[in-house]
């Protein structure tokens, strides 16, 4: 480790006789004992033709920063490994009703791309005979973030049929990592057919 950082001290040196200045990120040995990062900008004092070698270096320790962005980076990944298989449609939506999560598994339910998703308003998948209903109990969910909200309707899957979906939502807007409605969506289409065909059948 100790040729590693001769060896990086002596590129940097180089480059900053070459360029006047290096900016990137070093790593150090914290008071704690830790090793922690910092943010480096070696400048030289003398101009790059001048032949000087006098070179002043400014450190800023950003230690915190770098292991609050890893903790979210796991974070991320850890939802995403959670919600990769699910076969429920997870869905975030914004105070307007923009889509600004969509699951993996909109693609196996909907026939649509996530990222597709993500570009629409909500509405714009839901039956036109649906959505005034819809409008109302997300109003009143956003307000209410103890209200666990629970509600069939239709939605339109990429083929131009419709499904009938359970949805489940609650507002997150309080929770910064969320900052949304959470909404589960489960394709119940099936079940709803069978139910009408034992009414059918009485």
């Amino acid at each position: 480790a100790g040729d590693d950082l001769q060896a990086r001290l002596a590129m940097i040196r180089q480059m900053v006789r070459q360029t006047g200045s290096w900016r990137g990120m070093l790593d150090f040995r914290r008071p704690d004992g830790r090793i922690g990062q910092c943010e480096t900008l070696v400048m030289q004092l003398a101009g790059p033709q001048s032949g000087g070698a006098r070179m002043m270096a400014i450190a800023r320790d950003i230690t915190e920063r770098a292991e609050a962005q890893h903790e979210v980076t796991l974070r991320d990944r850890r939802l995403k490994a959670l919600i990769e298989n699910v076969l429920d449609v997870v869905l975030i939506l914004d105070r307007h009703g923009g889509v600004s999560f969509a699951s993996p598994s909109t693609g196996r339910v909907l026939g649509l791309d996530p990222a597709q998703v993500e570009q629409m308003a909500f509405v714009t998948l839901v039956h036109p005979d649906d959505r005034a209903r819809i409008a109302d109990v997300y109003r009143t969910a956003i307000d209410d973030p103890h209200l666990t909200a629970v509600i069939e309707f239709r939605v339109r899957h990429r083929l131009g049929h419709w499904l009938t979906v359970e949805a489940i939502g609650r507002s997150r807007f309080e929770d910064a990592a969320v900052g949304g409605v959470v909404v589960n969506l489960r394709d119940v289409t099936g079940r709803k057919r069978v139910e009408v065909a034992l009414r059918a059948a009485k």
